[in-house]
């Protein structure tokens, strides 16, 4: 592991060329682009409804998600509406 500042400095590289040629070709083939990174569509609603129902009720219910991903929501929520917290 002597080289790890390497492989993290590739990694990071790599990443950021990845994440580049995303948004490239997502600003190139879409003319409905809005600047957002994100939409709230298909399953969003399973990821959202547990945070607002700890936000609305205080008991967080979720259906075996990805817990991750409802916390940055609910961390959005403390200062957005559901609206623009969402995507």
């Amino acid at each position: 592991m002597k080289n790890w500042k390497r492989w993290i400095s590739l990694a990071f590289i790599v990443k950021t060329g990845m994440f580049c040629f995303t948004i490239s070709q997502f600003t190139i083939h879409s003319e409905s682009y809005g600047g957002a990174f994100l939409l709230a569509s298909g399953d969003s609603f399973s990821y959202f409804d547990p945070v607002e129902n700890l936000i609305s009720n205080g008991h967080y219910a979720d259906d075996h998600r990805m817990p991750g991903i409802g916390w940055i929501y609910f961390l959005l929520r403390l200062f957005l509406n559901p609206f623009h917290a969402s995507g």
